[in-house]
């Protein structure tokens, strides 16, 4: 089950409340760790080994409190073992930005040196449950 980041979280807040504005990023990056995500950013990501975040370029229409990937997301290829990938977030940047959503992955894998990670069509799925 995915999450909202607090900054999405006081974004919805703000847009619904008090009628700030939120602007989304242009673009949006999903990044891979190896230790569980939390609402505030925590978790380690993957680093080194040719890593990088991967772009996500486009969602399906939300229906029902949820969206997913509507086209692959790949990743590097990797030089160098990443270890047992056990959760993904979304920013709004390539290196830094802001943690959207993240969540667990429905089945760790382990990302040795040559592996490619995809998320195929479909399978990063954001509800608001």
């Amino acid at each position: 089950m995915t999450a909202m980041s607090d900054f999405v979280e006081d974004a919805v807040l703000n847009l619904v409340l008090r009628g700030v504005a939120y602007t989304g990023g242009a673009n949006i990056f999903a990044g891979l760790y190896t230790t569980p995500t939390t609402d505030a950013g925590g978790g380690v990501e993957v680093v080194g080994g040719g890593y990088a975040r991967a772009s996500v370029t486009t969602f399906d229409p939300a229906a029902s409190g949820q969206t997913s990937n509507s086209v692959s997301v790949s990743f590097n290829t990797s030089t160098a073992p990443w270890g047992l990938v056990t959760h993904f977030a979304l920013y709004d940047d390539v290196a830094t930005g802001n943690l959207l959503y993240h969540g667990p992955l429905t089945v760790p894998r382990t990302v040795n040196a040559g592996d490619t990670f995809v998320f195929p069509p479909g399978n990063i799925t954001i509800s608001h449950d």
